[in-house]
């Protein structure tokens, strides 16, 4: 078949480069079946081979593309031009379409995943006329999160808790039975700021064979993130897409619920932190509900009574509803972090938020287990509860702090530690000969 030659007058928007690795890739595709190899066009047995990790999103994929897939004949064909057109729409941002059914519709990327994964028509259907029931919006985040199961070593595990916690974070109190999918989108678009770029480059990861996208491998077990929470929070923050590793820095469990254990923990470490909280509560019925929510500091913590960290700080909550508090849509005030441990006459702990070092958005105390309290709005973070807001009394039963930084950042903490305590040292051996000098 050779090379997809480029005319004057194509309006595809790939590089020749990315041209020519469709081309083969369509070649692949259309020789893994038989009834193809001697046409110029691929089957959906083709296109399930190629995605045999998710078949039914090559079924899905397949229908849709030969729903848009129409020859000079009119007959419905995926041929080399018709599977190039429709990559365009799974790889390319909407500003930048040539495909003329989509032109003016300007889908986002899980807008155009809905439709591939629900058959909802071809490109001339608006997205403002499509509603998802329950089960078909399942569906849908169900195909996001397998973006990251593709290469899992369970590949019956379905992710009910992460799809659970997606959809409630959706939820609005005018959804009545369907949501419509243009109002799902813009929620989901700023719930979870990097969701359609993920979408988009996993595409281009299976069509022009760019690196697959991985979640941060978990140095330790964790008895908070799993695979389901660990997607969720990949899908809101660029730096943890970034991040190859994430590294136990604290834990209730193995370093006791001290705030001078959480301090010594983060002191030094000069790289992105992520907090984990869980709060279980005891209901009427007698059954336990457990509450996971935290934080991300962007930058440094600051052990001095005084609030740092930056604008890309923010608070959320994880499950049994997902939804992140992002600075951008608070109240233009700047009390992003803080971290106290001394007797200075400002409170101790480390908190989210807040004014004047009070009414913090999210508190952890130096009496951790019994002061410690989040609250539903400040002037910084967006607007919104963490847990429960019948919730009045925080009882916190694990902490986990996770460094986005690398093997060498944990170094670094040791040689700082290290100066730290030749310090004190240097300044234990002169008190000590000024008192004997005095003598």
């Amino acid at each position: 078949m050779g090379n997809f030659i480029r005319d004057k007058n194509d309006k595809i928007c790939f590089t020749q480069r990315e041209l020519d690795l469709l081309a083969k890739l369509f070649e692949r595709i259309k020789n893994s079946d038989l009834e193809t190899a001697r046409k110029d066009q691929i089957s959906e047995n083709g296109m399930r081979q190629f995605f045999k990790e998710n078949d039914q999103l090559g079924r899905a994929l397949y229908s849709f593309m030969l729903a848009n897939s129409v020859t000079k004949q009119g007959a419905h064909v995926v041929n080399l031009y018709n599977f190039t057109s429709c990559a365009e729409l799974l790889m390319k941002e909407p500003a930048e379409y040539h495909n003329k059914s989509f032109t003016t519709k300007q889908f986002d990327k899980l807008e155009l995943l809905t439709k591939i994964v629900l058959k909802r028509g071809d490109g001339k259907v608006d997205p403002g006329s499509i509603y998802l029931q329950q089960d078909e919006a399942e569906a849908v985040v169900n195909q996001v999160f397998q973006i990251f199961l593709s290469n899992s070593n369970d590949p019956d595990y379905v992710p009910e808790q992460g799809i659970r916690a997606f959809l409630n974070g959706l939820a609005s109190p005018e959804d009545m039975g369907e949501v419509p999918l243009v109002s799902l989108s813009a929620r989901a678009k700023s719930n979870f700021p990097m969701l359609n770029s993920t979408i988009r480059q996993y595409f281009r990861s299976k069509f022009l064979s760019e690196p697959q996208l991985r979640l941060p491998e978990v140095e330790r077990p964790s008895h908070l993130l799993n695979k389901d929470f660990l997607t969720l929070l990949y899908l809101s923050n660029a730096t943890i897409q970034k991040t190859p590793k994430l590294y136990l820095l604290y834990s209730t469990l193995s370093n006791g619920a001290a705030l001078e254990r959480v301090v010594y923990a983060l002191r030094g470490y000069n790289a992105p932190t992520l907090i984990l909280i869980r709060h279980t509560e005891k209901r009427r019925n007698g059954q336990q509900e457990s509450f996971i929510f935290g934080g991300f500091n962007k930058k440094e913590w600051v052990d001095n009574a005084s609030y740092s960290g930056d604008a890309d700080n923010y608070i959320f909550s994880l499950s049994p509803v997902f939804r992140n508090y992002f600075t951008s849509k608070g109240n233009g005030e700047n009390s992003f972090a803080y971290l106290n441990s001394q007797r200075n006459g400002n409170p101790k702990g480390l908190g989210f938020g807040g004014q004047n070092f009070a009414n913090f958005r999210l508190w952890i105390d130096e009496d951790l287990e019994n002061r410690s309290y989040t609250r539903g709005q400040d002037g910084t973070f967006e607007e919104g509860e963490l847990i429960d807001p019948a919730i009045k009394q925080l009882k916190i039963d694990l902490i986990e702090i996770w460094g986005l930084g690398s093997s060498a950042t944990l170094v670094e903490q040791q040689e700082f530690r290290h100066s730290e305590e030749e310090t004190r040292e240097t300044m234990r051996y002169s008190s000590r000969a000024a008192v004997n000098h005095q003598h």
